[in-house]
């Protein structure tokens, strides 16, 4: 590998505090939905429904939104574009456990209360979790395309110039 090409590939600082920075930032929401599925897995055989719902709730919501923050940085501070689409994936697979918590709970609350579910709303965290699996697989695919381009650049920057003739 060159030093040019070693200089395209290496991730900046401003990158590199971006990516901790979100890490800081997702740990309390992943540290709070481990302590909620914890609690859930814990949760006395007497408890209603409902209090499963809230705690099953929570712990989707809140493991959503750490997944969310740490695939949203890095999306954002990723440098090739196959980490920049596998990143996405997990952006959008964080945000439809975000709506399936949310989905989860209003749908035991309504049984809760003898009433119907709807049951379009759980469509968009499944179209969500199944766009961000051909996202995840999508992406070495594009790697071995880019790897491809550029070793067939290379080849053509080694080739040597034809002389004109004066």
């Amino acid at each position: 590998m060159t030093s040019v090409e070693k200089a395209k590939t290496r991730r900046p600082r401003w990158a590199t505090a971006s990516q901790a920075a979100g890490i800081a930032l997702a740990a309390p929401f992943g540290a709070g939905a481990v302590s909620l599925w914890w609690k859930l897995a814990h949760l006395p055989s007497m408890a209603g429904h409902l209090a499963r719902a809230q705690i099953l709730g929570a712990a989707l919501f809140s493991f959503g939104v750490a997944l969310g923050l740490i695939g949203a940085t890095f999306t954002l501070t990723a440098v090739a574009a196959h980490r920049r689409v596998l990143c996405m994936a997990l952006t959008l697979f964080g945000l439809s456990h975000v709506i399936f918590g949310l989905y989860v709970r209003h749908a035991i609350e309504a049984t809760a209360t003898n009433s119907e579910p709807p049951v379009l709303p759980l469509l968009i965290p499944v179209a969500l979790w199944a766009y961000s699996v051909v996202l995840a697989f999508r992406a070495p695919k594009l790697a071995a395309a880019q790897k491809a381009k550029a070793a067939e650049q290379e080849i053509r920057e080694e080739q040597p110039q034809l002389l004109s003739r004066p």
